[in-house]
């Protein structure tokens, strides 16, 4: 009875294991969108290197003021 239970079994976890072939195909959609986000995020960034590098200057006094005022918060408890 117990080997009958087991050979039930093995069936059940191979169903499992296995995708459907349109999930296959969403994951692999979603595989190459990824990759071509990335990749054009990179070329838009060395494209406006100048734009990106006074973005990030721009931005670093006011990332100073949120991390001094997170500081803050954390050492009054």
């Amino acid at each position: 009875m117990v080997e009958e239970a087991k050979q039930n079994d093995q069936p059940q976890a191979e169903k499992k294991d296995k995708k459907p072939a349109s999930e296959v195909a969403k994951t692999i959609l979603k595989f190459i969108l990824g990759i071509a986000f990335v990749v054009a995020g990179i070329l838009l960034a060395v494209h406006w290197w100048t734009h990106l590098r006074d973005l990030i200057k721009g931005c670093a006094g006011l990332f100073l003021v949120l991390v001094g005022l997170i500081t803050i918060a954390i050492a009054k408890d």
